[in-house]
Formats: structure tokens, sequence, C-alpha cells
């Protein structure tokens, strides 16, 4: 079963606009991001390590993808945003200060419901 999510997953992906793909980040970096939270309340400090790295290795895939000359400010703003956000994460597991994650969720959080409404919005257009 899970073969086959993977594959309609794949599939999705790759006939995704770039806005449900910058959605599908989100998403993936606040479900890593929820999981390190967990791992870091129950002391499992590998397992937190682990979460923490994908969700910075999301986060610089944003921060990567950036269009600075498209995103102007925008994309200044979310470039310093997302370099902020990898911050908090690395102190947050050098520390082990699970603050730090929950306020690193609390920043992605709203980005990922206003991608997520954008492409509602898409979507709609679209029909």
């Amino acid at each position: 079963m899970n073969e086959g999510f993977d594959s309609y997953r794949q599939l999705e992906i790759g006939s995704s606009s770039g806005e449900v793909l910058v959605l599908r980040l989100y998403e993936a970096a606040l479900r890593h991001g929820r999981a390190a939270l967990e791992h870091a309340r129950a002391g499992s400090v590998g397992e937190r390590s682990a979460a923490v790295s994908k969700v910075l290795a999301i986060v610089g895939e944003l921060q990567q993808v950036l269009d600075f000359e498209r995103g102007g400010e925008i994309a200044a703003q979310l470039d310093r945003l997302y370099a902020f956000v990898s911050d908090l994460l690395i102190k947050a597991s050098v520390e082990s200060r699970p603050e730090g994650i929950e306020e690193a969720l609390r920043i992605l959080e709203p980005l990922c419901d206003g991608w997520a409404e954008l492409v509602d919005r898409h979507r709609e257009d679209a029909a």
C-alpha cells in the first residue's frame, strides 16, 4: 500500500505547479518539525537530530529557490526569515531546547497556511 501511495505522490509532484511544490515543502517541514519537537520532549536525541536535519534541508531548499528578481523585497524578507528559522533550529538542536523548535514551527505554520490559500485560489480560478 505504501508503494502505491509513493507512486501517486511522485506523479502528483511531477505534474504540480511551483506553488503546489512549495506548499508540499512547507507541509513536510511542519511534519518533520513536529516530529523533532516530539523527539526533543521525549529526550530522543538521535531522532530529534534527524528530524531537525530534514527541516533544515527543506528550509534550505525553500531559501535556495527564492526568485529575488521577481520576488523583490518579499523574497529578501523570506530569505532573512528562513535564515532565522535555520538558526533557531540549529540552536535548539545544539542546546536541546524544544522551545526553539516550537518557535520555528510558529513561523512556518502561517507561511504554509498562506501557500495553501494561494494554491486553493489558483485551483478555483482554473476551474
